[in-house]
């Protein structure tokens, strides 16, 4: 394969990554279940969520993140947003007994346009995904009016798994988003690394102020 060919697929790649789509996209979201699997179940466990809670995730991807928080013991409300109408087809059908029973609701939207008001949420969660928000600080900001005061913010970020003209070129280190977490008003940064497949994996808690 030649570079121009390696670059061009490594693009590819990185929309079906960020937005997966059609029937690669449904391939996409059952290899991101897999993929993700330890990092969901370590970021909410990190998130640790209270009885009563009402839960944001953007970015829910296939729905496995949804789905451990639903079994949660006395979790309140859960809600998500995804801007891949295949994402939301393959959340809904993990979750259907969750949104039958009026416990969760799933959106078609993106971190640009979220359909919820101001200080909805207790907590947001956000895996694998922040490293594709175009306008970083302005969408942090965005998370963190969504958060009623002192409400959390968890973000999981993966380790990189290639180099090169064929890997996914959107990339966003622990230290970038920690200080791109400050500038849009967030406190209480901390970083966590976790041992996950196929690479380890950080996770970045932060809270709005009270």
């Amino acid at each position: 394969m030649s570079l121009d060919n390696k670059a061009g697929y490594g693009q590819a790649r990185s929309s079906q990554a960020g937005r997966p789509s059609g029937l690669i996209g449904w391939a996409v979201g059952l290899y991101l279940r897999w993929r993700n699997a330890d990092l969901n179940a370590a970021a909410i466990d990190a998130l640790v969520p209270f009885p009563g809670d009402r839960v944001l995730e953007i970015g829910f991807g296939p729905g496995e993140a949804l789905r451990r928080l639903a079994a949660v013991k006395g979790i309140g409300k859960i809600a998500g947003i995804d801007h891949s109408p295949t994402m939301l087809a393959m959340a809904e059908q993990c979750n259907r007994p969750a949104i039958t029973r009026g416990a969760m609701e799933l959106r078609l939207a993106g971190i640009d346009a979220v359909p919820f008001a101001e200080r909805s949420f207790d907590a947001v969660l956000a895996v694998d995904c922040v490293q594709y928000w175009p306008d970083l600080i302005s969408h942090l900001a965005v998370v963190r009016r969504l958060l009623r005061p002192g409400g959390r913010a968890l973000f999981g970020l993966r380790g990189a798994e290639r180099q090169g003209p064929e890997s996914t070129p959107k990339c966003l280190s622990p230290a970038a988003l920690s200080q791109a977490l400050a500038a849009a008003g967030f406190v209480q940064v901390t970083i966590e690394r976790v041992e996950t497949r196929p690479t380890p994996s950080t996770l970045i808690l932060a809270r709005r102020p009270i």
